[in-house]
C-alpha cells in the first residue's frame, strides 16, 4: 500500500525501506524462533545449537539496516507533502500504520512470556481472549478504512465530492449494521466486524460494476468480457479489489467461528450420547488398528454417529496415534463433518479399560466461507504480481514540414 504512494506521489521512501528491512528481520527472528526454543510453541522444533547463529545474523540485519537508512535518508526525502487527510494517499498510510501496530502487537505478545520471566521471574503465557481483545477491533478499523480509502480520491477532495464519495460506504456500513442488529445479533464485536466486511465487500463489488458498465458504454462488450477486459487494463487495481474481497469474506467467517464456536464433552460408554451445536453424537465403541508406515504402532479410533434434527449425517472416527518410539506422546487424530454453513470437530480425549471414552466436540460456522476467503485472496495476489502485456504502440505518420510538397 505505502508502495503506491510512493509511485503516484513520490512520498514515504524511508519509510517503505524501513518495512522492506524489518520483514526480513521479522523472517530471520521467526526462524530463530522456533529454532532456539526461546518461546514454548506446538511450531518448535527440538533444541539445537543453531539458535545463536541466527540471533548474529538477526543483529547483523538490524545493525546494517539502520546504518544503511541513516547514511541514505538524504536521499529518501519525499517529493510532495500531504495536502489533505481526506484523500487516498492518507487512507493508505493510516492502514499501513494498523498493519504496522498489529504486527508490534502480536510480536509484543509472542514475547511477553520472555520478558515476564526477565522481569518477574514467572512465565506468563498471553492467551487467544487477548488477541481477541486487542488485535479485534485493530482489524474492525482496517476494514472501514480499506473500504473508505477505496473511494477517496488522490492528493485532495471538496467537501461535496467528499460528502458525496463517502455517503455509499458509511451508509451501508450503518444499514447494515442496523439490520444485523434487528436480525438478533447482539455481540458488539461480532456485529461490529460483520457490518465492516459487508461493507467492504460492497464497495469493492462496486467498484467492478462501476468498470465493467463504463467498458460496456464504450465498446458494447459482454459483462463477462467487460470484467476480463478490467483485469487485462489494470490488474494491480483490480487484482487489488480481489484481495479485499477476499479479506472480507475471511473476516467474517473467523468472527463466526470465534464469537459463535459450540463446544461440549462427553464422557461416554458405548450407547451413550451428548448434543453439541444442535448435533447428537452417539459413541459406538472403540476398534483398534496397526500401524503401517511412518513409525506408527497402532491407532485407536472411536466409532461416533452423528445425527442432525433426526436424520443420520453420518460416522465419524476421531483416534489416537501411537508411534513405536514416542509411545508416551501420543498424537491426535481429528474428525472432521463439512459442509457450507458450518464444520463439526470431534476428536477423542481418552479412555479407561472398561471402553468409556472422553470425547469432545466442536461446531464452527462458516468454516468454508474462510478456505473460499483464502482462494479469493490468493487469487487477487496472482492478478497482482502477474506481468501486464505490453500495449501496442502504433506509429504516428510523420507530419512533413510546412511548404514542403509530396513528390509524385
Amino acid at each position: 500500500h505505502s508502495l503506491m504512494v510512493q509511485e503516484r506521489r513520490g512520498m514515504l521512501k524511508l519509510w517503505n525501506l524501513a518495512l522492506v528491512f524489518a520483514a526480513f528481520a521479522l523472517a530471520v527472528f521467526g526462524t530463530f524462533n522456533v529454532r532456539s526454543g526461546l518461546v514454548t510453541s506446538v511450531h518448535a522444533f527440538a533444541l539445537s545449537d543453531v539458535g545463536p547463529y541466527f540471533l548474529a545474523v538477526l543483529g547483523i540485519t538490524l545493525g546494517v539496516s539502520m546504518v544503511l537508512l541513516g547514511w541514505r535518508s538524504g536521499r529518501l526525502r519525499a517529493d510532495h507533502d500531504f495536502e489533505s487527510l481526506a484523500s487516498r494517499e492518507s487512507s493508505l498510510i493510516v492502514n499501513n500504520y494498523l498493519f504496522t501496530v498489529l504486527a508490534l502487537v502480536i510480536l509484543g505478545a509472542t514475547l511477553f512470556p520472555v520478558f515476564s520471566e526477565l522481569v518477574r521471574d514467572v512465565r506468563i503465557t498471553v492467551t487467544a481472549p487477548f488477541y481477541n481483545d486487542v488485535v479485534g477491533p485493530l482489524v474492525i478499523a482496517l476494514l472501514v478504512l480499506i473500504a473508505v480509502g477505496t473511494v477517496l480520491p488522490w492528493r485532495r477532495a471538496a467537501s461535496a465530492t467528499l460528502v458525496r464519495r463517502l455517503r455509499v460506504p458509511l451508509g451501508v456500513l450503518a444499514g447494515s449494521a442496523a439490520l444485523l442488529a434487528a436480525l438478533g445479533m447482539r455481540d458488539g464485536f461480532a456485529l461490529a466486524a460483520v457490518a465492516a466486511s459487508i461493507t467492504l465487500a460492497y464497495v469493492t463489488l462496486r467498484e467492478f460494476v462501476i468498470g465493467a458498465r463504463g467498458r460496456r458504454a464504450a465498446g458494447g462488450q459482454s459483462w463477462p468480457a467487460a470484467l476480463l477486459a478490467l483485469f487485462e487494463r489494470d490488474r494491480r487495481r483490480y487484482g487489488g479489489y480481489l484481495v479485499h474481497l477476499g479479506l472480507a469474506v475471511m473476516a467474517v467467517a473467523v468472527v463466526s467461528a470465534t464469537v459463535y464456536q459450540s463446544q461440549a464433552r462427553g464422557i461416554l460408554a458405548p450407547g451413550e450420547s451428548f448434543e453439541v451445536g444442535g448435533y447428537t453424537l452417539a459413541f459406538e465403541g472403540l476398534r483398534e488398528r496397526a500401524g503401517t508406515a511412518n513409525g506408527i504402532e497402532t491407532e485407536v479410533l472411536a466409532a461416533v454417529t452423528v445425527r442432525r434434527g433426526g436424520e443420520a449425517v453420518g460416522t465419524l472416527e476421531p483416534g489416537r496415534r501411537f508411534f513405536r518410539n514416542f509411545p508416551e506422546q501420543p498424537m491426535a487424530m481429528v474428525d472432521v463433518d463439512t459442509g457450507w454453513r458450518e464444520d463439526l470437530y470431534v476428536f477423542l480425549q481418552g479412555w479407561d479399560a472398561d471402553g468409556v471414552a472422553e470425547i469432545n466436540a466442536f461446531v464452527n460456522p462458516l468454516m468454508a466461507w474462510l478456505w473460499i476467503g483464502s482462494g479469493i485472496y490468493v487469487l487477487g495476489g496472482i492478478v497482482v504480481f502477474a506481468p501486464q502485456p505490453a500495449r501496442a504502440r502504433v506509429p504516428e505518420p510523420a507530419v512533413p514540414p510546412s511548404g514542403a510538397t509530396r513528390s509524385a
